[in-house]
């Protein structure tokens, strides 16, 4: 990759490393990050609505003024890492690039319960870790869906989120999406839980002052959708991921649960929902 960078950016490394799905260099006391891209359309979108927030890291554009760079049949975009700390999002403020959104939740996760069970039988007896578990995860899932049995063709109001809710990813633009900001409220209640800060937090105050600004139907239901397990699940079917991290997160489920009770009844003091515990 250091001629691939020269020919393309002209600019020689000081060292690349290879990570899991991208690559880390150095120049000077510059940081990068190269990413293989493959879809395009979504890449120049993710640029577009980023290009003036300086809350992102920056697109570089190649020696031929192009964001994609094409080298041996792959497709690569360069980013430029701003030296930045990472700052828990308040949610009191109002968001970039609001807009009207469907509710598509309910049927992407039924779809994603018929696949996971159609590949799960393949794998069947390979993995303890997973086979001791997936029928709980399951049962998880299908409570999701269940909290939104009322509102299968609903719309609420979207903004601009990240996709994945991680420490080393809030400032990557290839991280964002728009969905209904219901889920980014509700992927911060699960990343404060599962980064061990839930208890340092006051959340009766955290939901209050934002009592008005979600529907905690959708809320709850994104919080028990267990997608934290499921995405390690696919980690180790297809890219052989350590089955031992999976333990780590079925060790913990009663204490999610005693969680997850508590925020339903903070929740029920000022919003109607469905009666539902684990």
């Amino acid at each position: 990759m250091y001629q691939f960078l020269l020919d393309f950016y002209q600019f020689y490394p000081s060292t690349i490393s290879k990570e899991k799905n991208y690559y880390s260099i150095s120049y000077h006391f510059d940081q990068y990050f190269l990413y293989e891209v493959f879809d395009i359309d979504r890449v120049y979108w993710q640029a577009s609505i980023t290009k003036t927030d300086d809350d992102y890291y920056s697109f570089v554009y190649n020696r031929f003024h192009s964001l994609i760079s094409e080298y041996e049949k792959h497709f690569y975009v360069l980013l430029y890492c701003k030296k930045k700390e990472y700052l828990d999002y308040d949610f009191s403020i109002q968001k970039y690039h609001t807009c009207s959104v469907s509710l598509q939740w309910y049927h992407q996760w039924i779809k994603r319960i018929e696949y996971i069970e159609s590949y799960y039988y393949e794998i069947k007896g390979k993995y303890n870790g997973i086979d001791e578990s997936i029928d709980y995860y399951l049962g998880l899932m299908n409570l999701s869906i269940y909290l939104l049995s009322d509102y299968k063709n609903s719309t609420g109001i979207g903004c601009l989120q990240r996709k994945k809710y991680q420490k080393e990813l809030w400032y990557n633009p290839l991280n964002v999406m728009i969905d209904l900001k219901e889920r980014e409220f509700a992927e911060y209640l699960k990343y404060i839980f599962w980064n061990n800060q839930y208890q340092s937090i006051d959340l009766k105050n955290l939901i209050y002052k934002n009592r008005n600004q979600y529907n905690f139907q959708f809320v709850l239901a994104r919080v028990v959708y267990p997608n934290y397990y499921f995405d390690l699940v696919d980690q180790i079917v297809f890219f052989q991921e350590d089955c031992e991290h999976i333990k780590g997160i079925i060790s913990r489920s009663i204490e999610f649960s005693q969680y997850f009770d508590y925020l339903v009844m903070i929740i029920q003091e000022i919003y109607p929902i469905k009666k539902v515990s684990f």
